[in-house]
C-alpha cells in the first residue's frame, strides 16, 4: 500500500468518525412524545399529544416562566409559556405531523394546551382535533414527530388509544421511511393506528 492510499484511507476514516459524531451529538433539546388517538363513533376525531422535556431544557423553561418560583406553572405563566415558547413551533406543525393515507393534515390548531412541572420534569399536553372524523378502517392514520434541523430530537415512542368502545384499535411504531432528516441519516418514528369493529 503506497503513501497516497494510506493518506486517503486515513482521511476517509476521519470523515466517517466525524460524521458519526455529528449525527449522534447534534441534538441540544430532547422531547419524549406520547400520542393518544381519540376514537368516537367508529372514527378518529383527533389526537392528544404529550411532551416531556429533558432536564436541562426543562429547567430553562422553569427559570424563564415560573415567575413566582413556586415550582408549578399557574394560569398566567402557562399563557406566557404558550405564547413565547410553544407557539414558536407552529411553523413546523408543532413537530407533530399527522397524515391520512400519506397526505399531511395541514394547519391543525392545538387546543386545550397545558404545561406542568411533574416530579421535576416539564410537560406539555395539547389536543389536535381533525377537521372531519376519519374512518381508520378505510384510511391509514399516522403520526410522526420531528424537528427538521435535528436541533431538537423529538422521540414519539409511546402511543395509546382512547376509545368509546365502538372500535377495537391497536397502534404500532416503526421508522417513517418517507421522512429523512439530518443529512439523510435519520428516519423519525411513526405511529400507525389499526382498528377493527
Amino acid at each position: 500500500m503506497n503513501f497516497s492510499m494510506v493518506h486517503n484511507t486515513i482521511i476517509l476514516i476521519g470523515w466517517s468518525l466525524l460524521y458519526a459524531t455529528m449525527v449522534h451529538a447534534h441534538p441540544h433539546v430532547w422531547i419524549y412524545a406520547k400520542t393518544t388517538f381519540l376514537i368516537h363513533n367508529k372514527t378518529v376525531t383527533g389526537i392528544i399529544v404529550e411532551w416531556e422535556f429533558d432536564d436541562f431544557y426543562g429547567n430553562t423553561l422553569i427559570a424563564d416562566f415560573d415567575k413566582n418560583r413556586n415550582y408549578r406553572f399557574e394560569a398566567k405563566e402557562i399563557k406566557a409559556l404558550k405564547r413565547k415558547a410553544f407557539q414558536k413551533t407552529a411553523h413546523q406543525n408543532y413537530f407533530t405531523f399527522v397524515k391520512i393515507n400519506g397526505k399531511l393534515m395541514r394547519r391543525l390548531v392545538p387546543t386545550e394546551f397545558h404545561a406542568s412541572i411533574d416530579y421535576g420534569k416539564v410537560n406539555y399536553r395539547f389536543a389536535l382535533h381533525f377537521p372531519k372524523p376519519v374512518n381508520p378502517r378505510h384510511s391509514r392514520v399516522t403520526v410522526t414527530y420531528y424537528e427538521s434541523s435535528y436541533y431538537i430530537d423529538v422521540t414519539g415512542d409511546k402511543v395509546s388509544e382512547k376509545s368509546d368502545g365502538s372500535l377495537v384499535c391497536t397502534s404500532d411504531i416503526v421508522e417513517d421511511s418517507s421522512v429523512t432528516i439530518y443529512y439523510n441519516s435519520i428516519n423519525p418514528l411513526m405511529a400507525t393506528l389499526r382498528c377493527r369493529t
